[in-house]
């Protein structure tokens, strides 16, 4: 019982520790005193949402401290790397957002739909796409609807690129045989003097 207590106590002062870090990430590091950017920085066009950051970071702590089967300081976070790993994993998917942005790659809006339906979350009773529970849900996430799914639409098309790269695309038949003709022709020519 005291051991359940003594980490029920030490779970809370990390979650605390970790609360005040971005509270002061958010109001002194990345907004300044007006409080209104929300984001750490940019990869192109893309924007690194602080939101995304600390969700990334919670990820990393929650995986590490299952690992190691306890929890952890956020001293012990920091000399670990846990938040550079998570602020790299952030920037990492920004830049395949962009490279996908720049390729023309994108997900279609029947796909969109597809996902935003076979999420359980957002089903009724009757287990089909209820539209209330769908703007609920978002809601107590502070989410907008277009937020939401756009980042579907990124994770989506990040998808179709990393498949792509992992699977390789292979050329044609026809198309493989008419590059070896051209590369194969020769092209001979007589030199005459006037």
């Amino acid at each position: 019982m005291a051991t359940k207590k003594k980490s029920g106590a030490s779970k809370l002062a990390v979650w605390i520790i970790v609360g005040l870090l971005m509270f002061g990430m958010i109001g002194f590091g990345a907004a300044g005193f007006n409080g209104t950017q929300r984001s750490l920085g940019k990869v192109g066009d893309k924007t690194v949402s602080i939101s995304s950051y600390s969700t990334a970071l919670q990820n990393e702590m929650a995986e590490f401290q299952e690992q190691i089967g306890r929890d952890i300081t956020p001293q012990e976070m920091q000399a670990i790397g846990l938040d550079q790993r998570a602020l790299n994993r952030v920037i990492s998917t920004r830049a395949l957002d962009q490279l996908v942005t720049d390729l023309g790659l994108s997900a279609g809006d029947e796909r969109v739909r597809e996902q935003v339906v076979e999420i359980s979350a957002f089903q009724g009773l009757d287990g089909e796409f209820d539209r209330e529970a769908y703007a609920e849900v978002l809601q107590r996430n502070n989410l907008k609807e277009a937020d939401f799914e756009t980042s579907l639409r990124e994770d989506a098309a990040r998808r179709i690129l990393q498949e792509a790269v992992l699977t390789g695309v292979t050329a044609p038949e026809a198309y493989a045989k008419a590059m070896v003709a051209y590369l194969a022709e020769t092209r001979d020519f007589s030199w005459a003097r006037l």
